[in-house]
């Protein structure tokens, strides 16, 4: 049957469908005998879970009267929405020949009873559907189809454990469960998914495509995965592999980090366990990168980013998901080796073609993993801006990796999700899995290791000083006994943008498949241009300066290509059903792909610096501007900028304060750009946690900068405009704070308010991008 055929019906609950008569009587005194409607019984066997399924109703009258058909799911009527009905197990569309599409979204077994009616008649129909493939845990998987499940967060247990906790009356319990259950409500959003059933409408599943999962470990005998595992592909770079093939994880019973990855892209479908990746049907490749101690050797870098030697073969349709990264609070210079290997992959693999390295932005928003509480002793949060920018890391602002930011079940930016210029794109993620909803992925096998068994129980025990009563609740699913999760296969506590990347990894596997000729750059247009605006209302953050006012954080902006543009969202949240639909009818050229030399003034042009003072506490900051030439239509931006402060030093002592004394000069900077077309763009947003000087080529500091041109900072927010102008740099020192005293490292730390004013000495940009 051709689904082209069916037109779906704008009607609500019922459906009026004009039948031809069947003759009449030869007396005009015959009595004229109505019959009553026909209905009967249809038959679905086979369907797969968020697969359509095409089926004929019956549904008729021989009398040539209209027919009104009324759904049911149980007892309750159906009412259609845009022609399309939605029941507790799946959504039915009926087109105008009683022809329909029936999708299953719970994989389960279920009955549509209907009505047909006429003239004051009615039979009753029935529509059973049966011998239904599915996942049992797809259901909870929110990221792919949100419709506000809870993903086994919020459960009754974990409501009764903190009332418990925080000694909550019997009798104030009632009224303690509906405050918590209004805050439950509001951490989730239907429709705030990834739309993903879309692309699987259309048939697209990700076959051909392959997931390089550079990570830890992952467990390639996994039920769910071991299907999709490419044999003898993977690699153990561990120098005392028993295996080098097998790099599933040996000794640390608490990890799953690499199989819940996997997971999240190509857990397979319809197996009738667990759930399901984004691609369920893409190949799997593992590297466990994060388990060896040399990761710095050479031909470990070149191994990663599939050169020869690697295994991976330049003709594959491959993906690179890297759920790791470092986000120090200091900006890290480019390092040749490192930028030589990424490009081997986005300009050699596939031909030529490229393979994507999608890159977990990181987690260092609430607070930076490598600066001790300065973020929250400082007050950055407090304001809303990140506690490290993104740009900081290499791999984050490389043109060669595409950086994703993490959003809860609302579509809102998860809690800990990094900000900066240089994001691509964003993609569900959550938050813990108790409070409000994160993955359902899966985990190490068995109760004897991973997120859900018993040692990460005894763990959590002891680092948190809890009964395992209370984890029983805290930890609902995961906790050893659950019965949808019985053997601790699986796990719905894995989050980070560690799972942004991989959901969004497998929607690039999923291109590829709808059309193996996309270039990288391609699936980056596309991803671009698809991507839905989330969490549309996001505010701007102002700072109040001792003379006026400056956006640090500027919330939605779009430029003059058309572009909506957010330093917590890149272009917005991946949408896998559009960016399927704009691959398989791609018609864009976008010809050879072009990058300017460095345009530089100042210093950084061998000029003599440009002196230009930054003003402290004071929004008018510094302005300088560079001419750009060439009518380049922009793929990416990159800045540099050399920033003196005689106070930004790494040799500051204090014979009172031991550990790190140094100058608010870096975290009082903020760095905002203006294009030619005046879109603005903050590439450093100010109040980050900026704890050491500038660092040279050789990773040395130099005493008395706060930036030099050895960072590349990356902007995404001018895509699709035309280079060529003025381009106007702004510096502006955005506060006079107050001192703060953190703890980094067991010792006192201390940054005080710099009293020398910054100077901007030179600057320079580069675009990238085609004519």
């Amino acid at each position: 049957m051709n689904n082209n055929k069916i037109k779906l019906s704008a009607l609500t609950s019922a459906m009026l469908i004009a039948l031809s008569g069947c003759g009449g009587s030869d007396s005009d005194d015959q009595p004229v005998v109505d019959t009553a409607p026909k209905a009967g019984e249809v038959s679905l066997e086979g369907v797969k879970q968020w697969q359509p399924m095409t089926g004929s109703l019956i549904a008729h009258d021989q009398d040539g009267d209209a027919i009104t058909l009324t759904f049911y799911d149980e007892d309750q009527v159906v009412a259609a929405e845009d022609g399309i009905y939605t029941f507790s197990h799946g959504t039915l569309a009926l087109g105008e020949d009683k022809e329909f599409i029936y999708t299953s979204l719970s994989g389960q077994p279920a009955v549509i009873n209907y009505d047909v009616s006429a003239n004051g008649k009615t039979s009753t129909g029935s529509i059973t559907i049966s011998d239904v493939t599915g996942d049992p845990l797809a259901a909870q998987q929110w990221h792919l189809h949100n419709n506000e499940q809870r993903a086994f967060a919020q459960s009754d247990i974990f409501k009764e454990q903190l009332a418990v906790l925080n000694g909550i009356a019997e009798q104030d319990q009632e009224a303690y469960f509906a405050q918590l259950e209004d805050s439950f409500v509001s951490s989730r959003a239907a429709g705030a998914d990834m739309n993903v059933l879309e692309a699987y409408k259309l048939g697209i599943t990700g076959k051909g495509s392959i997931a390089v999962v550079v990570d830890q470990g992952v467990e390639i005998g996994h039920e769910d995965l071991a299907d999709n595992v490419l044999a003898h592909r993977s690699l153990n770079l561990r120098d005392d592999a028993l295996d080098p093939t097998n790099p599933t994880i040996t000794g640390d019973k608490t990890s799953r980090h690499g199989t819940a990855v996997a997971g999240l892209i190509a857990a397979k479908a319809h197996n009738g366990v667990g759930g399901r990746g984004v691609a369920p049907d893409a190949g799997i490749i593992s590297m466990n990168y994060l388990d060896i101690p040399n990761q710095n050797a050479a031909h470990m870098g070149a191994l990663i980013s599939g050169l020869p030697a690697s295994g991976i073969q330049n003709h594959e349709q491959v993906v690179f998901n890297r759920s790791y990264g470092y986000n120090p609070p200091a900006f890290l210079p480019e390092d040749p080796f490192e930028e030589a290997n990424m490009a081997y992959a986005s300009d050699v693999l596939r031909d030529g073609k490229g393979a994507l390295s999608i890159n977990a932005a990181g987690n260092d928003f609430e607070e930076g993993r490598h600066n001790g509480n300065y973020c929250s002793s400082s007050g950055v949060n407090d304001i809303g801006l990140s506690c490290i920018d993104l740009n900081v890391s290499q791999a984050n602002r490389s043109l060669h990796s595409v950086s994703v930011a993490a959003l809860k079940a609302n579509g809102e930016r998860s809690s800990y999700s990094i900000a900066g210029s240089a994001m691509f794109i964003a993609a569900p993620a959550g938050e813990d899995g108790s409070w409000e909803p994160a993955m359902v992925t899966t985990d190490e096998m068995t109760c004897l290791q991973g997120a859900s068994g018993l040692p990460m129980m005894d763990a959590l025990e002891r680092a948190w000083g809890v009964p395992l009563s209370f984890l029983e609740g805290y930890k609902n699913f995961d906790f050893p006994g659950h019965p949808m999760n019985p053997s601790c296969h699986y796990s719905n506590s894995m989050s980070g943008t560690s799972s942004a990347a991989p959901n969004t990894a497998g929607v690039v596997a999923l291109l590829m498949e709808a059309n193996p000729d996309l270039s990288a750059r391609d699936i980056q247009h596309i991803l671009a241009t698809t991507a839905s605006m989330t969490d549309a209302d996001n505010a701007a953050v102002t700072l109040n300066t001792a003379n006026g006012e400056f956006v640090a954080h500027q919330g939605w902006v779009e430029n003059a290509a058309g572009y909506h543009f957010n330093n917590f969202y890149g272009f917005g949240r991946v949408n896998a059903g559009e960016a399927v639909k704009m691959a398989l009818n791609y018609d864009v050229d976008l010809g050879e792909r072009l990058q300017s030399d460095w345009l530089s003034a100042g210093v950084q042009n061998d000029d003599a610096s440009l002196a230009l003072v930054v003003p402290d506490n004071n929004a008018a900051g510094a302005t300088h501007s560079i001419e750009v030439a060439d009518d380049y239509t922009i793929e990416a931006m990159q800045f540099s900028f050399t920033v003196a402060n005689e106070e930004m030093r790494s040799d500051y002592r204090h014979p009172e304060i031991p550990g790190l004394i140094q100058s608010s000069a870096g975290s009082d900077l903020a760095i905002e750009v203006t294009s030619p077309s005046g879109t603005k763009s903050v590439v450093l947003a100010s109040h980050h946690a900026q704890l050491y000087p500038a660092l040279d080529a050789n990773f040395n500091f130099a005493q008395g900068y706060v930036h030099l041109p050895t960072v590349h900072f990356r902007s995404n927010a001018f895509y699709g405009e035309s280079a060529k102008g003025t381009w106007t740099v702004k510096v502006v020192d955005t506060a006079q704070p107050n001192q703060v005293a953190f703890s980094m490292n067991g010792q006192t730390s201390v940054v005080f308010p710099n009293e020398a004013e910054s100077v901007l000495e030179g600057w320079g940009l580069r675009v990238t991008g085609r004519q």
